[in-house]
């Protein structure tokens, strides 16, 4: 009897020490400073003075933000340039250098609205904007533009997504995040994300992450960040996202859109 029981405490003291020596799964969504990512705004839009919707951007320069066209896909009080959709009344205010929400940080106003040409005929191919800023940006540890990847991105690189939304399920949580959240994600091949997107075209590309985090409602417009070595941004979040069902997420590539933006905005 004895002997049996220092047999299972032995066997207890192993399983014991196996459990205190596994180290815990990494948490996907980490909290970064917006000093690491200083170039993160958000957009708030208000429509008829209330708050009605929030989505993402990245500051490219002291006067322009780089977004999804989708993004801003509620219409216009303000002047728009390019191909541009039918206006309807709201109100852009972009909030630069801040962890939260819905405190802290500066902010600005949306003066002009640009859009790719093909923009109007074909939204899905060209689904990318730039918004002009008034005051222009005051620049500061956590208020600085982003660098723009000209070059292509490797299927299968490691890649990161921030954003003020949850990166949960919806039924797993509150689908708001009051602090800035980060998500690592992969990207996947344009022929893999044919079988879940099969219209996916060649200004686009793809991430996957596991089932119960990724994208969701609120993260378009964001930036898709490869740190390699320094944070460069190559494409912006549509709506296209998986609220954490397993699907992938679709972006607009941004490299098919530099001479654009560089025209438009005289800030590459």
């Amino acid at each position: 009897m004895r002997a049996m029981f220092n047999s299972e405490w032995f066997i207890f003291l192993i399983i014991l020490n196996f459990v205190l020596a596994t180290p815990p799964p990494p948490n996907p969504f980490r909290t970064p400073l917006i000093e690491k990512n200083p170039f993160l705004i958000r957009i708030h839009f208000y429509v008829n003075s209330e708050k009605s919707h929030y989505c993402g951007g990245s500051i490219i320069s002291q006067d322009y933000i780089l977004t999804s066209a989708d993004c801003l896909d509620y219409g216009s009080s303000i002047s728009r340039q390019g191909s541009e959709p039918p206006p309807r009344f709201r109100q852009l205010r972009i909030v630069a250098g801040s962890n939260d929400l819905e405190a802290g940080g500066s902010l600005y106003l949306a003066d002009s609205e640009f859009y790719p040409e093909g923009y109007k005929v074909d939204p899905i191919n060209n689904n990318i904007a730039l918004v002009k800023v008034k005051p222009s940006f005051r620049l500061g540890p956590e208020i600085k533009p982003a660098r723009l990847r000209e070059s292509p991105i490797q299927e299968n690189s490691d890649v990161y997504f921030a954003g003020w939304r949850s990166f949960k399920k919806y039924h797993e949580g509150d689908p708001h995040s009051q602090t800035l959240q980060e998500i690592k994600l992969k990207v996947m091949s344009s022929q893999e994300c044919q079988n879940y997107h099969d219209q996916l075209n060649r200004n686009q590309l793809c991430t996957i992450s596991y089932i119960g985090q990724g994208l969701c409602r609120g993260h378009e417009g964001g930036p898709l960040i490869i740190r390699d070595p320094e944070n460069e941004i190559f494409a912006v979040a549509t709506k296209e996202y998986s609220c954490g069902s397993g699907f992938p997420e679709v972006y607009t590539k941004i490299e098919p859109f530099i001479k654009w933006i560089n025209e438009t905005c005289k800030c590459i």
